[in-house]
């Protein structure tokens, strides 16, 4: 069994999992399919701009995708179908680089996947929002 040739085959699939439930823009359609009862208005842009656009400045720097497919051939093991797991690919590696990000913060720490960490591009109240919103977005 070739590792890498696994993640990279598998990295195609889990990053349209990870689209599929945090589109790189989110507009009414999205907001519409999980929000049940709206009560009030969005400000689509600012939503984007200070949540949408720093998950995804953190997803685009790669990742080896590792702890969704170890979820897949898990399945494989114990004789489950695949295709009955695939819609769950996108939460341990949601919720786990939420826990970088806010990592980051705590180690103070400058770089992250060879880029700056992203409390300091967006501030620290930004980059705590994401990481808690990767912790708690694969339960929509």
């Amino acid at each position: 069994m070739d590792i890498k040739k696994i993640l990279k085959e598998y990295q195609p699939i889990i990053d349209k999992k990870i689209k599929e439930l945090v589109p790189t823009k989110i507009d009414q359609k999205w907001i519409n399919k999980y929000v049940k009862k709206i009560r009030w208005q969005f400000e689509y842009d600012s939503i984007n701009k200070g949540l949408v656009n720093p998950i995804w400045n953190f997803l685009n720097r790669g990742g080896k995708r590792w702890r969704p497919v170890l979820l897949l051939l898990c399945c494989e093991i114990v004789g489950g179908n695949e295709k009955d797991a695939i819609d769950f690919v996108a939460l341990p590696e949601l919720i786990h680089n939420g826990t970088l990000l806010v990592d980051d913060i705590e180690d103070k720490s400058s770089f992250r996947r060879g880029k700056k960490s992203l409390h300091l591009i967006y501030g620290e109240d930004i980059a705590i929002n994401t990481g808690n919103a990767m912790y708690y977005l694969p339960t929509l």
